[in-house]
């Protein structure tokens, strides 16, 4: 640490290898994902859009926070993943991307964390069969900062780069880099009464950025009256941002912008409530449903990915049907006397689920043997009202 800073190597990514047929049923999977997509008439894949926490959230939690605004991101062509930054000792435990204490910059940890979002990033890529290129990187807090360090860092790795009350420091290793950066365009969003990232240190980065990359579009966003973390007022701005890089990736021919008053029609208001459009639900029935092959053959598997106990809460990874992660997750699974909520995993086809139990493996089995029954009927009129153990 305190270093002026390395180039981190990304020619490693350049040329993956994007064949799946290694992976567990990957051909049968990207097949499927396929006649979902035809059955469902979906916009085209855009790319990947990659959100990264601040220090001390997780992945998971910054996606409740999306709420329903995450189905309209994929409605304009993007997958979205919400990655959970590594346990760290310096933030007691705590999911932490870097430290952002301390006199010195965390350069490594900045680095390390760029680069760990990025590999995910081409990993996901990948699977959609999409080159990197086609990526947009943003985040909150220390997240965001991450994804601003990717301006200098990622040279012409993504499409676009946004970030939600962040800084860097006004002598960061970021600003001495040099080169050229051909990312299509920045986005900074800072709420007004932010009193975790004062305003103006946004601003002073936002400027500094510009200076340094005249050919890029900084764009800097000061929400009035709005805070610090994910209130609608702040998230409004960065799906316009998302619909301007869909269409450079895909075409103008895109779903039409979210404005603050129609996220409050969706359901997502400034008080941070998520409630799901009912139409979802029956699209999402009708996309499954139409003209998709007998699933009833299909085995889910599963992975205990983090061990816990009777105290400590474990995470299990399911690997299911690509294309079949939001419907599959639209309602609680319950076994064994116990409710569990699932959500969608970092790359397609994978869902997981954090619990509580005595015996990971076995409700991890569980699960996965109602995901597999599921398969053959993922919305049956009443589940809204209703779950059957």
């Amino acid at each position: 640490r305190g270093k002026q800073g390395k180039m981190v190597d990304y020619s490693k990514w350049d040329n993956m290898d994007f064949d799946s047929s290694d992976e567990e049923d990957g051909g049968a999977a990207a097949g499927l994902a396929e006649e979902l997509a035809t059955a469902a008439e979906g916009p085209p894949r855009a790319g990947v859009l990659c959100f990264l926490h601040e220090n001390g959230g997780s992945g998971p939690a910054a996606r409740a926070a999306f709420g329903p605004l995450v189905s309209h991101l994929e409605g304009l062509g993007f997958y979205v993943m919400f990655p959970t930054a590594p346990a760290q000792d310096y933030a007691g435990g705590a999911p932490a991307w870097f430290d952002e204490g301390g006199g010195r910059e965390d350069v490594d940890g900045i680095e390390e964390a760029l680069d760990d979002a990025y590999g995910k990033v081409c990993t996901a890529c990948a699977a959609q069969g999409l080159p990197p290129t086609r990526s947009v990187l943003g985040g909150v807090g220390a997240g965001g900062a991450v994804a601003l360090a990717g301006a200098a860092l990622l040279r012409n790795k993504c499409a676009g780069i946004f970030s939600i009350g962040s800084a860097l420091r006004p002598s960061s290793f970021i600003f001495a880099a040099g080169g050229l950066c051909t990312t299509r365009n920045v986005m900074m969003v800072h709420g007004e009464a932010d009193d975790g990232v004062p305003v103006a240190a946004g601003a002073a980065t936002s400027e500094a950025l510009q200076k340094m990359y005249p050919e890029v579009h900084v764009r800097f966003l000061q929400v009035p009256r709005a805070g610090g973390g994910l209130g609608g007022d702040l998230l409004a701005p960065v799906l316009d941002f998302a619909q301007d890089c869909a269409a450079a990736l895909v075409g103008p021919d895109v779903p039409g912008r979210l404005t603050a008053a129609s996220m409050e029609r969706a359901g997502r208001g400034s008080s941070g409530e998520n409630k799901a459009p009912e139409e979802d639900v029956n699209a999402a029935s009708r996309g499954m449903a139409a003209g998709v092959p007998d699933l009833s053959g299909y085995e889910v598997t599963w992975e205990v990915l983090q061990q816990g106990g009777s105290s400590a809460p474990s995470l299990a990874s399911f690997r299911v049907p690509e294309g079949a992660e939001d419907i599959l997750c639209r309602f609680p699974v319950i076994v064994n006397g116990g409710q569990f909520e699932l959500r969608r995993g970092h790359l397609p086809g994978e869902i997981t689920c954090d619990f509580t139990s005595p015996k990971p493996e076995m409700t991890a089995e569980a699960i996965a043997l109602r995901l597999q029954k599921r398969l053959q009927d993922p919305a049956p009129p009443g589940m809204e009202a209703c779950c059957v153990s």
